[in-house]
């Protein structure tokens, strides 16, 4: 069997998925391979998705015209909007899915996708003849060409479950490993790292008493994280919360050593935030009440996902654990907890479109790039199918800036520092996390999907609507006059401010603190009608004006820096000034930039005022050369 495509995709998960997608959507015939067509975007671990900069990269998503948002609003039993007692810079939304019904969906619309194609099989060589990529042979023998491959291959290169002693080869619990593929990539010339992570175990829900739980409803105002939908109230799913106790540090303690990922035993590094609770124990051993969290896993199954029981430990020990937390003490484990070492690349041989600088035409997305999390590997996915696509079309890159968006914060860190522990992305890692909102995604990304096309015309002209409707409404709240009385003065008092005297902006009067656009309802007989999410950006964009404008100034300033670009074939070990530490990481890396080089670690100050003289001069003797 030999055919031929534009782009292949390898591996069907999150980061797969999207990548396929996109590549099909903008026209690419397109293949996508998976060890198994009824795991394609399977939840594994948490079945849910969002939360704290994760929630941004879903809304991220969707602006791009990826499937992420849509499928988990279709999805989803439970949904809730987190850090509201916190600014609107690091507002967002968690989902809790219903983990078959999301796979499902994911599944069936990549089937009826133009220009892609899905097939079953093991990805064991990819083919590399004169410098150039030429495709993929599987273990059985059939043979895909292509010159563009994304390699998506998740946790399964080299992938070995521990469960205390116990250990063996897999790719997930029950899932064979990829063995093959992390050999050829040694023979292409890439290095690998060793990297774990574990998952927590799963309880039948009618063996848990959650009578003296915490419980977390979902909320009663509509939400979604697509774009394209309206927001739904979820009901009749609960998230219950429970806390372990003493007697579950001491069962931990007692049996630390029979931990095989634990930090300070194992030779590959976990997910620091996220880690096993025997890590937890030893890391904080003052600290004896850790939350444990109950998720259901699906309206068609009784399994829960007892997120923060995280754990290698052995079978027996996890019964233990179990029955020591409140509300469990007759839990029924249905599969058990285990860990998971496996390889990956170091993301500093990748470039910002995510192709290997050393073998063009060969990507990689997901947790093989040493992420943790579905959400930053469909960001990736996205960002590599894109880019695949458009290399095939011999069209320049899709390259996204930090200022623009947590995906590109999320790749600039992985090109720039690497990983020494699985990558998760937080909001404190964004500079600007008021210009990149959960809620102005479409208004920042959607133009440029809808420009390499995978945008459809009416997702954008809807954001280009709502964008003008949004400066539309902030220029009439700016010259709208509205006279003092006592009703006015009286909820201004009421929310800690001065009363008015003369005519005042009812902009002036919204960017008040606790004045919110509702309270000026009554006083503001024209207002048009407005949709709560465009109501929520005129608020923020009024309210937060002065600290907004700060942030686009420092991005100008910054910007600077990202201007100042190094030639392709710059030799940074031959700088003289520059220190051994920062000739090593610099060449490692490749920078573009100046500004890009100034995030490199390891680089100083005085390696950057070096650097920065080099390239005033290059770029005069650029200007004198005729």
């Amino acid at each position: 069997m030999s055919k031929s495509y534009g782009v292949i995709v390898v591996g069907g998960g999150h980061a797969g998925a999207e990548a396929a997608a996109a590549s099909a959507r903008m026209g690419v015939s397109t293949l996508l391979i998976t060890t198994s067509i009824h795991h394609i975007a399977l939840m594994p671990c948490n079945p849910a998705i969002g939360g704290p900069g994760k929630g941004h990269v879903v809304r991220e998503i969707d602006a791009l015209g990826g499937l992420m948002g849509r499928i988990a609003d279709l999805s989803a039993i439970h949904i809730k909007k987190v850090n509201t007692g916190k600014g609107p810079a690091v507002q967002t939304l968690r989902v809790q899915t219903d983990r078959e019904c999301y796979s499902h969906l994911v599944r069936e619309e990549l089937e009826a996708m133009d220009h892609l194609d899905i097939y079953q099989g093991e990805v064991g060589e990819i083919l590399f003849h004169s410098g150039q990529i030429d495709g993929v042979r599987t273990i059985s023998g059939s043979t895909f060409h292509s010159h563009r491959i994304v390699i998506a291959a998740g946790t399964f290169l080299n992938g070995v479950i521990k469960v205390g002693e116990l250990s063996y080869p897999a790719g997930r619990q029950g899932e064979f490993p990829s063995v093959q593929l992390a050999g050829t990539l040694r023979e292409m010339g890439l290095s690998l790292l060793r990297l774990n992570t574990c998952t927590p175990p799963r309880l039948d829900r009618a063996t848990i008493d959650t009578s003296a739980m915490d419980l977390q409803q979902s909320d009663t105002e509509p939400l979604c994280f697509s774009f394209v939908h309206s927001g739904r109230v979820c009901s009749g799913s609960v998230i219950y919360i429970t806390r372990t106790t003493p007697q579950t540090c001491d069962i931990i303690r007692k049996n630390l050593h029979r931990s095989p990922l634990l930090q300070c035993l194992s030779d590959s590094s976990p997910v620091r935030e996220c880690p096993s609770l025997e890590d937890k124990v030893h890391r904080f051993p003052q600290r004896e009440n850790h939350l444990v969290f109950l998720e259901p896993e699906g309206s068609h199954s009784r399994e829960v996902y007892a997120q923060g029981i995280f754990t290698s430990l052995p079978e027996e020990v996890q019964w233990k654990i179990v029955r020591s937390i409140p509300g469990l003490e007759r839990a029924h484990i249905v599969r058990p907890a285990y860990g998971i070492e496996y390889d990956i690349i170091s993301p500093t041989i990748l470039t910002h479109t995510l192709e290997c600088r050393t073998i063009p035409g060969l990507y990689f997305a997901g947790q093989i790039n040493g992420t943790s999390g579905y959400e930053e590997a469909a960001g990736q996915g996205i960002i590599a199918g894109i880019n695949a696509a458009l290399a095939l079309r011999g069209e320049p890159p899709f390259l996204l800036k930090r200022e623009e968006s947590y995906i590109a914060v999320m790749i600039d860190d992985l090109v720039t520092r690497g990983v020494s522990e699985p990558y998760r992305l937080r909001t404190g890692k964004v500079e600007h996390r008021l210009v990149v909102r959960h809620g102005n995604a479409d208004v920042r990304l959607t133009a440029k999907g809808y420009a390499v096309g995978t945008v459809d015309s009416k997702q954008y002209q809807d954001t280009v609507i709502k964008r003008e409707t949004i400066q539309q409404e902030i220029d009439r709240l700016s010259h709208t006059l509205v006279s003092p009385s006592p009703q006015l003065n009286l909820l201004l008092q009421k929310a800690g401010g001065e009363p008015i005297r003369n005519p005042e902006f009812l902009a002036r009067l919204l960017s008040r603190p606790r004045v919110t656009y509702r309270d000026l309802a009554n006083f503001d007989l024209n207002r048009p009608y407005l949709t709560p999410n465009i109501i929520e950006e005129v608020e923020t964009e009024i309210t937060y004006a002065g600290y907004i404008e700060r942030q686009r100034r420092a991005i100008q300033s910054m910007s600077r820096l990202e201007n100042k670009r190094f030639p392709p074939d710059f030799d940074f070990s031959s700088v003289k000034g520059l220190s051994s530490e920062a000739k090593d990481r610099l060449s490692e890396v490749h920078p573009r930039t100046l500004g890009q080089a100034s995030r490199v670690r390891g680089v100083t100050p005085a390696d950057m005022a070096v650097l920065s003289v080099l390239i005033e001069t290059h770029n005069r003797q650029k200007k004198a050369d005729p």
